[in-house]
């Protein structure tokens, strides 16, 4: 199983990296970044809904189990909703080092609300974390800062309150099934609160780039699916560690593939440092 596992990791690393990067460009001629978003999760989770005979078909039937999904689904909608927002106008390098905040969010939560043990080494790994992120958007002597950081900000601690929500719901689910509730429901939410009309989100596809649009599309609900079944497969400790390389991949693809070229050295040095500190985290 160990290495099955190691074969959902690798597959989800290259693909995730893909995703984020043609995220990025789908991101280009954007007008409106809700009604894209509403046509990236939604068009992504009926996508998924091609696996569904992959996996054994089941639903929970505990009420509390659909309300916890239910609240989840809000704080990913404002979570997507954010993400694309900042995405749009800041590099994938800083995108993919900042998003490791949700991490150190996620551990936050589960001390406060699941008494995780708090220990030297996690408090070390989440520290490193944050000063990674310091580090990058520290320049010439003061810290670089707008509001689309801080709608980066938003959206891992939105994802990261999301999955605290989640934690052990997926298993209870036919797989497929339930990374399609989450992004539609994510879709559909956003598409009601913000009143978006589907001539506005016609446009976003007609009038941007329809290639990543549609490979993110695809890849949005395989990289979730991948990322939960090595989740399920083995622990979070092994898991996590590996995943985190996703962060210095997007440094290295985004300066070959987008031409970023902008502080790389020290975008490497903190994604390395990030994974130290995920790794600490979880030992």
């Amino acid at each position: 199983m160990k290495e099955l596992c190691f074969i959902y990791i690798t597959l989800y690393l290259a693909l995730y990296v893909m995703y984020t990067q043609f995220y990025k460009v789908a991101t280009r001629k954007c007008k409106n970044t809700s009604a894209l978003t509403v046509l990236l999760r939604f068009t992504s989770g009926i996508s998924i809904l091609l696996a569904l005979p992959l996996f054994e078909f089941k639903v929970p039937h505990s009420i509390s189990t659909y309300l916890f999904l239910f609240l989840a689904c809000i704080f990913f909608a404002l979570s997507d909703r954010m993400y694309t927002a900042s995405l749009k106008e800041l590099e994938v390098s800083t995108y993919s080092i900042l998003a490791q905040l949700s991490t150190v969010f996620i551990f936050i939560l589960g001390v406060i609300f699941f008494k995780e043990a708090l220990t030297v080494k996690k408090l070390i790994g989440a520290s490193l974390i944050l000063f990674a992120n310091v580090f990058v958007l520290y320049k010439k002597k003061k810290i670089k800062w707008n509001k689309y950081y801080i709608f980066n900000i938003i959206a891992n601690l939105s994802f990261a309150i999301g999955t605290t929500l989640n934690i052990g719901i997926s298993e209870e689910f036919n797989l497929p099934f339930y990374i399609a509730i989450t992004l539609c429901g994510s879709a559909i939410l956003i598409f009601i609160f913000e009143r978006i009309k589907i001539k506005d989100i016609l446009r976003e596809f007609n009038e941007g780039e329809k290639t990543p649009i549609i490979i993110v599309s695809i890849l949005d609900g395989i990289t979730s699916l991948l990322l939960l079944r090595a989740y399920q497969i083995e622990s979070v400790t092994v898991v996590a560690p590996l995943i985190s390389l996703k962060t210095v991949l997007n440094v290295f693809v985004a300066r070959l593939a987008l031409k970023e070229k902008t502080s790389t050295l020290k975008k490497v040095i903190a994604a390395l440092i990030i994974i130290i500190g995920v790794i600490l985290l979880n030992i």
